[in-house]
């Protein structure tokens, strides 16, 4: 049992920050016990043994097994609609169910326990407050075979985290150099660490600031900041204690505004757009600009009481970098709005973010040429999240989920999605009936091989395959009954 002091120091108000601390600290202690989290009408709760994790629960219905299942089509909605029969017949709970029925095997059972217990606890690092409680215990009554370490789990939920003024609060200042620790004090092995992760490593690996970092990931910013803050946080990465650098001799003229124009400064390849002006993420277009104008306002003001060249030189890197920021948001909100049917100016344009697509096509197909899907589906996510009306990036985020050993199933939803952004398109259509096909779905292969002969009829893939398979080649109207 804990004492007065300990019980104390696990109890306290939730943040994706104290969260990880815990985490942490669960994972360090080797601690047993349950971590209970509460945020307005919903409860989550952890279970640990030995400092992992072994089960997870909430009443949230979306973190039930059923709805995990489903998310990721392991199972259908008619296995959803049986097992729920059976549970309510029989009294047993849904993975025995699926069991019984003979929908999965015990190691499929607790693959997707594993699944749905790691999905609850990185959905609480997007939660941004609430009350949380450790309660010790010498062990749990939990049967999980599986048990989900604690650093890997702290890096994908720290990947997910918005607040880049949280993070950026958290982490030393930019000049700071780090290394890669010869000691780390949470492992992890590099080869479960995204490729992005693993070159900020080797960047790391003779020692380099945190803006370097972050400054020259092929990432966007808030990315390079979470994953700094998440090696950091677990020693992966460690603060350099070589000895202090020499002090600069004090300025002739003294200058009222030095320190918040160096501290500015510091933070400009460190904060997103929209910390950057101090906007929330959905600001419309006039807090854009209203904001944007008491900036300049304000540094029109500091520029005023600032004499040295060399602080002059950093206004004007901190008014360019305002403008930008003010200037991409602007876009990006023109975009949304365009999604969203509005008909904005269609002329807008982003060439830095134009040429990160480009960049991510060619590496992404890189890593998909020699079959590293790891490595390619960080790009093709990031690509996806740039363009998600493009149909061709839809397939090949698909296209690298079908090489993935646990993520095949999950690729059908981008093929889908690339059918409706171009349902004319006889390629697309291939493509998802060369999925149903390795999937062992024939009928829905056929289907779509079908379809793509109706919009192009030299189509030969399509024509082998049908012949192949002896289906008609001409049943447009047949597939468009059965299929919709």
């Amino acid at each position: 049992m804990m004492s007065a002091s300990t019980q104390a120091d696990w109890t306290g108000a939730f943040s994706p920050l104290a969260f990880t601390d815990v985490l942490k600290r669960v994972a360090k202690e080797q601690s047993s016990g349950e971590l209970q989290i509460v945020s307005g009408n919903w409860i989550k709760t952890i279970v640990v043994d030995k400092g992992a994790v072994r089960a997870a629960s909430s009443n949230m219905r979306q973190d039930r097994l059923g709805e995990s299942m489903l998310s990721h089509d392991f199972i259908s909605s008619n296995d959803f609609k049986a097992a729920s029969e059976r549970m309510a017949n029989d009294g047993c709970r849904f993975g025995e169910a699926l069991v019984q029925m003979g929908r999965l095997n015990p190691k499929q059972l607790q693959r997707e326990l594993a699944v749905q217990v790691q999905r609850i606890v990185l959905s609480l690092f997007r939660v941004s407050e609430g009350l949380y409680r450790f309660e010790a215990s010498e062990g749990t009554p939990e049967k999980a075979t599986f048990s989900l370490p604690v650093p890997p789990l702290v890096l994908k939920g720290l990947r997910r985290i918005d607040d880049g003024r949280l993070l950026l609060g958290a982490l030393p200042p930019t000049d700071t150099r780090v290394r890669v620790s010869a000691t780390p004090a949470f492992p992890v092995d590099r080869t479960r660490l995204a490729s992005f992760e693993r070159a900020l490593l080797d960047k790391a690996e003779d020692g380099a600031t945190v803006g370097d970092l972050v400054r020259n990931a092929n990432v966007p910013r808030r990315t390079a900041l979470r994953s700094c803050y998440g090696l950091l946080t677990l020693g992966i990465l460690e603060i350099e204690t070589e000895a202090a650098p020499v002090e600069a001799p004090p300025a002739t003229t003294k200058e009222p505004a030095r320190e918040t124009i160096e501290s500015r400064y510091e933070q400009l390849d460190a904060l997103a757009e929209e910390d950057l002006l101090g906007v929330q993420c959905d600001a419309s277009e006039q807090d854009l600009k209203a904001a944007y104008k008491r900036l300049s306002a304000e540094w029109s003001g500091i520029r005023e009481q600032t004499h040295e060249t060399e602080l002059l030189e950093k206004i004007d890197a901190i008014e360019f970098r305002f403008a930008a920021a003010y200037h991409q948001l602007l876009v990006e909100r023109d975009r949304t709005t365009e999604e969203l049917g509005a008909n904005p100016d269609p002329t807008a344009a982003d060439p830095a973010r134009d040429a990160r697509v480009e960049q991510l096509v060619r590496d992404a197909k890189l890593h998909l040429q020699v079959e590293d899907c790891n490595g390619a589906l960080s790009l093709l996510h990031e690509l996806v999240a740039l363009e998600p009306s493009n149909p061709y990036f839809q397939v090949m985020l698909g296209q690298a989920m079908v090489l993935h050993p646990t993520l095949d199933k999950s690729a059908e939803e981008h093929f889908l999605q690339a059918v409706e952004l171009s349902p004319e398109d006889a390629e697309v259509r291939v493509t998802l009936g060369r999925y149903y096909q390795s999937m062992k779905q024939n009928a829905r292969a056929t289907a779509e091989f079908s379809r793509a002969l109706d919009i192009d009829p030299e189509h030969e893939e399509a024509k082998r395959y049908l012949d192949a398979t002896g289906k008609p080649t001409g049943v447009k109207g047949l597939f468009s009954k059965l299929f919709g």
